[in-house]
């Protein structure tokens, strides 16, 4: 009796196993059509590349059809993978639908969410965010993407599943949460305010391009926003002379005296206050550098997604010295 059930179920567990491959075949199929790549693919299911041309190459031998045509830069599908396309999408969305849906009455966070953040201090904002995910068993892989176009191409091509922007832009099927916002200052120590001459505008100005001038990153988020909106400068007159990736060793340079540069007034509080550095300027309306958390509205269907939000945004206060 006993053998008879294993043999039962064994059977059983072979047809779903097959209807499950046969699924994955075809979600592989669908993301790679939509996103024209394998490599995309591969990464928006987090599988291999050489995991997703098998799928594709399964259901190429059971249609007997090619599906693809593949060049260095892009795959190019035939027009059988263009019937395919339109005969299995929309019924395919319903029942990615239907388990999405499912999944958030589930007590379930299990899963992976992909990140991708502007820059090493976007990804430093979610440090505690990390944490409070990672007790509660959800994996994270936090990518960093110097483009805010390219973070958002990400979005819209279901690469990622958040990221964190510098810009917040008009789209109605992303939304976006101030994640920091804080003033910008432009700093220094005693010895670079008396290189700043202020008898006139003109002459403030010509002293500033003779600053030795600090920076956060090649893109030198920062010291462009100052320079754009309290300056008289281009950002591009600025020469640095040094450039650190990273927010602390920036402000241990400046601390130590080794020249000037513009940073987020929460993360050099107690400088200001204990007088070991001194702001230089102080500009009439005081530029402000912002992140935005950005999603698509859509995807906090999933129980792990609407907690990995909640939690970057208690996590991470707009303005705190913690987070340094």
């Amino acid at each position: 009796m006993n053998r008879g059930l294993d043999l039962f179920f064994k059977s059983k567990f072979r047809k779903t196993e097959k209807k499950m491959n046969f699924y994955n075949n075809l979600e592989s199929f669908i993301f790679a059509y939509e996103l024209g790549s394998f490599s995309k693919a591969a990464k928006r299911l987090n599988i291999t590349q050489a995991a997703v041309s098998l799928h594709i190459k399964n259901l190429e031998v059971y249609l007997g059809e090619r599906l693809f045509e593949r060049n260095a830069k892009c795959i190019i599908p035939t027009q059988t993978a263009k019937k395919l396309f339109t005969l299995i999408s929309e019924p395919f969305d319903k029942i990615r639908g239907v388990i999405d849906n499912f999944s958030k009455y589930t007590n379930s966070m299990r899963g992976e969410i992909h990140i991708s953040c502007i820059n090493e201090f976007a990804e430093n904002l979610l440090i505690k965010t990390i944490g409070v995910c990672l007790e509660h068993g959800i994996k994270l892989k936090v990518n960093y993407i110097s483009n805010d176009s390219m973070i958002i191409n990400d979005l819209q091509d279901n690469t990622i599943d958040f990221g964190i922007t510098s810009v917040k832009y008009d789209n109605p099927n992303l939304e976006f949460i101030k994640l920091f916002d804080d003033e910008l200052v432009f700093v220094g120590t005693e010895r670079w305010e008396k290189y700043l001459d202020k008898t006139s505008e003109a002459a403030f100005n010509k002293s500033l391009k003779s600053m030795r001038w600090l920076v956060y990153e090649d893109a030198m988020p920062f010291i462009k926003r100052y320079a754009e909106l309290a300056l008289d400068i281009s950002p591009n007159a600025i020469d640095p002379s040094l450039t650190f990736v990273d927010v602390m060793g920036l402000i241990r340079s400046v601390r130590n005296g080794y020249g000037v540069a513009c940073l987020p007034k929460s993360y050099i509080l107690p400088y200001l206050e204990d007088k070991s550095i001194a702001q230089l300027h102080y500009p009439q309306t005081a530029p402000r550098y912002t992140l935005y958390l950005v999603y698509r509205a859509k995807s906090l269907l999933h129980k792990r997604m609407n907690f990995f939000k909640d939690a970057a945004t208690k996590t991470v206060p707009c303005t705190s010295y913690e987070n340094t």
